[in-house]
């Protein structure tokens, strides 16, 4: 059982998340394995240092200050991460925004429908079923097939199918009231919210009412794996 170092930058909100969003690209590209040298194998440790001047924010000179940390303190302890905090890249305004939710109000129809083991017989070829192309056609679209405006166009036409021989006993048959969507409109039901997200380079003088600004922070991970 060794041990691997490892260096990671990654733009998060805090440093755990950092971690977490590094650790299961590894998982996900290396697997599970404890011992597979990435930093999946360790745990977070802590923020040991950051590196950005006055401004706070990620420059050239605090990522070398970080790089420049790291080897001096010999990539920090065996299965643990930590991290550097190199300065904020970007400031997010995040605010919820109101979208209106239409709903269809749909009008129906009754029809009768022969089936054919279970589907509509327009949708099969010769009294074989198409599972695949049934599979394939929306609802609105099976419900246009094989349907007649009265139980007695539907005796007629079954009549004729058995006549010339398209169904025969190997098939379930029967004709089914149905009551199927034909046409609708749509009308405004309800209020939902969507986040939305206005990047932003330096720092808002002002926020917008009902508006949280969060920092995007470059962090720098360290540490040593097992492998």
């Amino acid at each position: 059982m060794g041990a691997t170092n490892f260096e990671h930058e990654c733009d998060a909100y805090d440093a755990k998340e950092a971690f977490r969003t590094i650790s299961n690209s590894a998982r996900r590209e290396y697997g599970e394995d404890c011992y597979n040298g990435t930093i999946s194998t360790c745990s977070f440790g802590r923020v040991t240092a950051n590196t950005y001047g006055k401004t706070g924010k990620v420059t050239p000179t605090s990522m070398k200050k970080a790089y420049d940390f790291i080897e001096r303190h010999d990539w920090g302890h065996k299965w643990y991460c930590d991290a550097i905090d190199c300065g904020v890249k970007e400031w997010h305004v995040i605010t919820l925004k109101k979208v209106p939710h239409t709903k269809a109000t749909v009008q129906f129809r009754t029809v009768f429908t022969i089936m054919v083991d279970g589907i509509p017989y327009g949708l099969s070829s010769a009294g074989v079923v198409d599972y695949a192309y049934y599979a394939s056609l929306t609802a609105t679209q099976a419900s246009e097939r094989g349907d007649f405006k009265t139980q007695a166009e539907a005796n007629k036409e079954l009549k004729r199918l058995i006549a010339h021989g398209k169904l025969n006993d190997a098939h379930e048959v029967e004709i089914v009231k149905r009551t199927v969507p034909t046409s609708g409109k749509a009308s405004n039901v309800a209020i939902r919210y969507v986040r939305d997200t206005r990047v932003l380079k330096s720092k808002p003088k002002s926020i917008p009412d009902g508006a949280i600004v969060k920092e995007l922070h470059t962090y720098v991970l360290y540490g040593w794996a097992a492998c």
